[in-house]
């Protein structure tokens, strides 16, 4: 009796370990049977999409359902909009009434759209739209039912460029040449026209990270250009020590999958004469 009590026992925590610890096991075990009386739903990427969205454009984003079970029939599933946890204005977007997982299929997915026809959206604002998905018997369980999608504006020219400097090194490289770089909208610019680059200056001698400013004309002729700016890796004063070049590089409103900027080095020559740099950014 007490090794039946303690095999019980064992089978029990055994159980609570496989379905409580949502965090550490995927609940979405695929079944090729009918031998499971649960059926587990989640949704990829936790329930949380981003839904860019074109200034007076539109945009979309794909969500998927998953299931651990086949079915022999479509599975159709409400989605409820949460208004109260809903901050986008239902104008700006779609919600489709449901979303169905195919016969004979693991998964579903559903075209969530978004839009910025009437200009409502600013450049850094994140707006949320918030609903659930319903479970149609007993015998199915969500994971989590929760789906928050985050509309903004979609911003160009930001995210993760390779730097590549197209000209000769000034005692080493200036920026981080060769490496993969995070390019941020500069939410202090009410024009939304300038961005930041993250790169450490003159990288064989400092290893800490900086912000690099630069913009972008918004106009034809469409160039890029560099503010004066310190330099906090020096031989001397790194006061004004990056400059605008005299000529800038062009770019392409409608491409920013790579551009180049150029700006004088060392403007007040501290160091050495002042020279142009040239960088080619090169979208990842």
């Amino acid at each position: 009796m007490k090794n039946n009590k303690l095999f019980l026992l064992t089978i029990v925590l055994s159980l609570f370990l496989a379905y409580s610890c949502d965090d550490e096991v995927d609940r979405t075990i695929y079944q090729d049977g009918g031998n499971s009386e649960l059926t587990f739903l989640s949704f990829t990427d936790d329930g949380f999409y981003d839904l860019p969205v074109a200034n007076l454009g539109t945009g979309e984003v794909v969500i998927t359902l998953e299931s651990s079970f086949l079915a022999s029939q479509d599975r159709s599933y409400a989605l409820n909009l949460l208004e109260e946890e809903t901050t986008a204005d239902i104008s700006n977007f779609n919600l489709p009434a449901s979303i169905t997982i195919p016969a004979n299929s693991y998964f579903g997915t559903a075209v969530i759209e978004g839009n910025d026809l009437d200009d409502s959206l600013s450049l850094g604002e994140i707006l949320q739209i918030a609903f659930t998905a319903s479970p149609n018997q007993f015998s199915e369980s969500f994971d989590s039912n929760l789906i928050v999608v985050s509309m903004f504006e979609d911003t160009p020219f930001t995210g993760s460029y390779l730097l590549e400097e197209l000209t000769d090194y000034v005692d080493g490289p200036t920026l981080s040449d060769g490496q993969v770089v995070s390019i941020s909208f500069d939410a202090s610019d009410p024009s939304g026209l300038s961005r930041i680059i993250e790169t450490q200056f003159f990288p064989n001698y400092c290893t800490g990270f900086n912000s690099f400013s630069f913009t972008l004309s918004g106009n034809a002729p469409f160039t890029t250009s560099v503010p004066v700016q310190d330099n906090t890796c020096v031989c001397a004063d790194g006061t004004d020590w990056f400059g605008t070049a005299d000529s800038n590089e062009s770019y392409d409103p409608d491409d920013d999958s790579v551009f180049m900027i150029s700006f004088l080095n060392d403007v007040q020559e501290d160091c050495a004469p002042v020279v142009t740099t040239t960088y080619k950014l090169t979208k990842q």
